[in-house]
Order: structure tokens, then C-alpha cells, then sequence
């Protein structure tokens, strides 16, 4: 059968959304030599995007319905013939996808795995902008098995993360660990708008900016991804940690100690590294599943104990400023997102501990290590190099390298080698080799 005009498509799912929802696709059109080679290498990181995202979520069926309009600009230096978008909740709900268009004309894209790729109808000039919409459908996992709770609805909370189709480059989802495999650049501009079957209370990336009935429309920017929870359960407690609005979304989860470790980690990575950067940070208690980062909040898991409360949060708000600001390949260099947050929580906590596994190289990827050995030699092993650093050059040299690494790769993707290269520059004659733990680099 062949598929029906792109209009009727969309039309049909303005409908399944209700009819507040109108999504208008431009295609902006930008006039240049065309390269008669054009890239189809798929990889999208050094492309940028700012996306428009309109769901519906049914709370009651435990269903979504979502249409995402990508504004991709070609900032690289050839044109491009293919778009890769990483779609995570292929592997995290049971998510189908739709329609898929480019500058309002259908195309029938390619998925494998966790990545969707969009070959455009026509090549992608230096400098040129084209709208990409990419919708699905999909059941919310009611499970914790793996991932599954990332796009669930657990013990009466939903959570919404990774489910923003976003430019990155192919990655395996599969790993032998719960390392984190993902690898997405900054966006400008994120325009989320919720249409839910109830009253809901929100915890998100961004901004609440308006409700409509049940419409709840949400802002972001500068963001490397835009996630969410939401229950119509929530209670809410909110403090400052400066002038940073902190909000706590709890049920079962003591709330107090939550907000007071959260502004005690936001008042000190500030001051040791840089300037949190956004007005509002949310802590959302999660149904399942495992502690998580997201730009601008973090979830905790509801069957997180009261003693583990100071380290998760700590943990997971150090990621704000190493994934959130400074980003990485975290699929392919584990170390450089989780060794300096580890570093951070526990020299803020003071729990430095020796590792339960053999030492071992900290420059391979997120698929190389061992579901039992990941945590103690990333986090652990790599934590204590770091500190052990910190001890040889001496603090001042040390934070002031952290400092430069914050500030020279701020929404930009940062990586192991640009870690090393500023602490090693601010430590001066007393930088050492670290051909030992990272031959791949040196």
C-alpha cells in the first residue's frame, strides 16, 4: 500500500494530539555553490539544531504522541546529504515511528538501533537551514527492567528522558554496563509543549512559560538534551541556592535533605568550578530505575535509601557542569563524564575510597568494561586519579585548570584529551604523563 500524502499524515496526527496543536513547517532556503560531492557520512555532532516539540500524553493509557520539528543549520564546511538523530526511545518504550519529513516533503528515513537517519531529498548547502519533523508513537514502559523506566510511568510518575529526537551520530544502546550511551551538541532553542488528559505537576530541563487547560509549554536553551517527570502526586518544596531557584518533586523521598544537598552542591561547584548557569534547577523523585542527569535537574530514584540521598544528589548535580555545560562522547570516553562529577561529589562529601577492582586503563570505551568493574574504575579509579593530581600540583594550579576547562568548553563538547590538556597547562612544570592510564591519548 502506498503510504498517504504527507498532509493527510499530518493532519491525522493534529488530531491525536488535540486541535490546539499546529505545527508549521518552513523550509528556509539558502542560495550556494552546491559541492557535487556531498558528505553522507552520518554524523550530525558538528551540525546544529533548535527543536519545537509538540505530545500528547495520556496519563490514564500510559501512552505519547510525539511530533519534533528540527531547524538543522549546516554550520560545517561541506554540504550535507544525510542527517543522523539519535531516537533513544526506539530502545527505552515501545515507540514506533511515524512520518518523517524534510522541509515538508516525506521521507522514508532509516533506523537502526537507536539512530534514525534522514537522507534529504536535496544536499544541504554551506550555511543553509532546513526543518525536519520527525514523528512517533509510543507505549510507556511500566517496568524497570534496563532502561525501560527512561520512557515510563512507574509507581504514579512518568519520565520523559532522551524522547526529543536529536542530531548526534550513530551509537550502540546495548553495553555490558549502565554506562551512558549518548553523545548530543548543544541547541539554542528548545519550544516543548505538553497536552496531557489531566493535571499534571512538571519538572523539566526548561521553563515552565504557559499553561492552557492542559497544554503546559516549556523553554530551554542551551541544552544538550531536554527531559522531563511528571505525577499528578508531586509535592513541591523549592529554596535558593544563591540566586538559583532550586525545586524539589517528591512523594515518597525525604524532601529536606534533597533540597539542602542540592544547594549545598550547586553554592560549591560554582564557586570551585564556574557559575551554574541557569536561573532554576529541579530535583524530580523518579518511579524506577537508577539515579539520572539532565540539564537543569536530575532525578533520584523513589527507592533510593536516606543514608545514599547526599552522595546521588551530589553525584548527579555535578553532571549540571560535566555533560550538561562541558559535554562529551559518553559512549566513547567514559572517563570525561563521570571521573571529574565523581571527583566532585566525593571531595565534596569527603568519601574517597579505594576501588574493589584492579587497576586498569580509563580511556576505553563505555562497551569495554564490566557491568562489575565499570563504576569501580570510572568513577572510582578515575575520581582518584583526579584527586591524586589535585594532591601533586596543589589546589590552586588544580581549580584554576578546572576552571579554564569549564569556561574554554562551555556548550561545546570537551572530551578526556581537552581535560588533561588544561589541568596540565595550569599545573605548569608540574604536569606529569598520563601514558600510563590513557596510552590511547598518549
Amino acid at each position: 500500500m502506498a503510504n498517504p500524502p504527507f498532509s493527510a499524515r499530518l493532519a491525522d496526527f493534529h488530531r491525536s494530539v488535540g486541535r490546539s496543536t499546529v505545527i508549521s513547517l518552513i523550509l528556509v532556503v539558502a542560495v550556494g555553490v552546491l559541492d557535487p560531492a556531498p558528505s553522507l557520512a552520518a554524523n550530525s555532532l558538528g551540525l546544529s539544531a533548535t527543536y519545537s516539540v509538540t505530545a500528547n500524553l495520556s496519563y490514564a493509557a500510559a501512552t505519547t504522541h510525539v511530533l519534533t520539528t528540527a531547524m538543522v543549520s549546516n554550520n560545517t564546511a561541506a554540504i550535507v546529504g544525510e542527517l543522523s538523530f539519535n531516537v533513544a526511545a526506539m530502545r527505552t518504550g515501545q515507540a514506533k515511528i511515524g512520518y518523517v519529513a524534510v522541509g515538508g516533503v516525506a521521507v522514508s528515513p532509516a533506523l537502526d538501533d537507536q539512530t534514525l537517519t534522514v537522507t534529504l531529498p536535496t544536499p544541504l548547502a554551506i550555511g543553509a537551514k532546513v526543518a525536519v519533523a520527525i514523528n512517533y508513537s509510543a507505549n510507556l514502559s511500566t517496568d524497570a527492567i534496563g532502561k525501560n523506566w527512561q520512557l515510563g510511568k512507574l509507581h504514579r510518575i512518568v519520565t520523559f528522558y532522551r524522547w526529543i529526537p536529536w542530531l548526534s551520530r550513530p551509537v550502540v544502546f546495548d553495553r555490558p554496563n549502565f554506562g551512558t550511551p549518548y553523545v548530543t551538541a548543544t541547541s539554542a532553542s528548545v519550544a516543548v509543549a505538553i497536552t496531557t488528559d489531566q493535571k499534571m505537576i512538571f519538572g523539566t530541563t526548561g521553563k515552565q512559560t504557559s499553561i492552557s487547560g492542559l497544554t503546559y509549554s516549556f523553554s530551554a536553551a542551551n541544552v544538550r538534551d531536554f527531559n522531563f517527570a511528571a505525577s499528578p502526586y508531586y509535592l513541591v518544596t523549592t529554596g535558593l541556592a544563591g540566586l538559583v531557584k532550586v525545586r524539589v518533586l517528591y512523594i515518597n523521598l525525604p524532601a529536606t535533605k534533597l533540597l539542602n544537598n542540592a544547594i549545598k552542591a550547586i553554592n560549591a561547584y560554582s564557586s570551585q568550578v564556574g557559575a551554574y548557569p541557569y536561573s532554576q534547577f529541579t530535583v524530580a523523585e523518579s518511579g524506577g530505575g537508577s539515579a539520572m542527569e539532565s540539564p537543569g535537574m536530575i532525578y533520584v530514584d523513589d527507592a533510593e535509601t536516606s543514608t545514599n540521598v547526599p552522595y546521588i544528589v551530589a553525584h548527579e548535580t555535578a553532571h549540571q557542569w560535566f555533560y550538561g555545560v562541558v559535554g562529551s562522547d559518553q559512549a566513547s570516553e567514559p572517563f570525561a563524564d563521570e571521573a571529574p562529577t565523581d571527583f566532585l561529589a566525593r571531595n565534596l562529601l569527603g568519601l574517597r575510597r579505594a576501588s574493589k577492582c584492579s587497576t586498569d586503563m580509563l580511556d576505553r570505551t563505555v562497551y569495554l568494561y564490566t557491568s562489575a568493574c565499570y563504576y569501580e574504575t570510572i568513577y572510582i579509579q578515575g575520581g582518584n586519579y583526579i584527586n591524586s593530581y589535585r594532591l601533586h600540583i596543589g589546589e590552586t594550579r588544580f581549580w584554576q585548570g578546572m576552571r579554564s576547562y569549564y569556561s574554554k568548553y562551555r556548550f561545546r563538547m570537551g572530551g578526556t584529551r581537552e581535560f588533561w590538556a588544561e589541568l596540565d597547562a595550569a599545573a605548569g612544570s608540574l604536569a606529569t604523563s598520563h601514558a600510563d592510564r590513557f596510552p590511547s591519548y598518549y
